[in-house]
């Protein structure tokens, strides 16, 4: 299959994602450690997600099989030494030629279609999470995130837990997409509890479309076990090895949610979210020296 040229089709831009702010509360606890860690980014997208690990001196291996998305995460980081792009798709299964498919923009690129929108784009090979952590020679992961539009499940049963158990995996869950191919949310939820970690659920409230305004309100954080309030809920599983990282989390967590209530009910520009961050960032090091018996009291 050769390539074809959807040029109706969006590629995003970090612009268009905004702060992520799952991912900007990971990036406040692996932030106290002061010095820089391992990231795997599967579903890497244009880099919205490692940008802020990137610059903050972090060691990343992006994977991202849609040449597009590739092309774009070259333009805006591909001069810097600490980061690695492969361009295979992750799979239980090393060497296969499977067949990429693109809907209304690029974060909607997908090993099995799920949208009217889809058609075939490219053909891509599939890899392992194992295989890419022993040609990479990497060991120890400290963020693990996936976001493989279906696939994550299978992403994540490509690792070899016996040489690589990340400290912290965040993956995307949404069972419109993911029982199709055989597994929900629970089984995902199960099998990372097996492996020893504690979990926050990030639930959001139902998509409204693909390539719409969708509002990005979460529903709420909570601890696993647990169910979802909607059946038809997407958002992300939070899994930290570290007992004490998950407490944190869930701190973090109960403040950030209550901010984003009040900036989106004012409809407030995002600039104004990352005023979130920053006291994120503050309220989780007063926190954290309070779980380490150095200060006796929070905001």
């Amino acid at each position: 299959m050769t390539e074809s040229s959807p040029s109706e089709k969006h590629v995003k831009s970090l612009e268009d994602f905004g702060p992520n702010l799952e991912t900007r509360l990971i990036y406040a606890i692996l932030s106290q450690d002061r010095k820089p860690g391992m990231m795997i980014d599967v579903g890497a997208n244009v880099g919205a997600t490692l940008n802020d690990f990137l610059h903050s001196g972090w060691q990343i291996l992006a994977v991202e099989p849609d040449p597009r998305n590739v092309e774009r995460l070259k333009e805006l980081f591909g001069d810097n030494e600490r980061l690695t792009i492969d361009t295979r798709a992750v799979t239980e299964k090393d060497g296969e030629t499977l067949t990429l498919h693109v809907g209304l923009d690029s974060s909607m690129t997908t090993l099995s279609p799920f949208h009217d929108s889809h058609s075939p784009y490219v053909e891509v090979e599939s890899v392992t999470l194992a295989m890419l952590c022993q040609e990479n020679k990497i060991k120890d992961v400290d963020f693990l995130k996936v976001d493989a539009e279906g696939f994550d499940f299978f992403v994540l049963k490509s690792i070899d837990w016996t040489l690589t158990h990340p400290r912290i995996v965040m993956t995307e869950f949404e069972d419109k997409k993911s029982k199709p191919l055989g597994y929900t949310f629970q089984d995902m939820c199960h099998y990372m509890a097996d492996k020893g970690y504690h979990i926050l659920v990030s639930e959001r409230f139902p998509l409204l479309g693909y390539a719409a305004s969708n509002p990005r309100r979460r529903r709420k954080f909570k601890p696993y076990p647990c169910e979802l309030e909607d059946g038809d809920a997407w958002g992300d599983i939070l899994c930290f090895a570290d007992k004490k990282e998950f407490e944190l989390a869930s701190f973090g967590a109960d403040l950030m949610l209550s901010l984003q209530r009040r900036i989106w009910d004012n409809e407030t520009i995002i600039d104004e979210k990352l005023l979130i961050i920053d006291k994120l960032t503050e309220v989780i090091e007063t926190q954290n020296n309070i779980m380490r018996g150095t200060r006796r009291w929070a905001f």
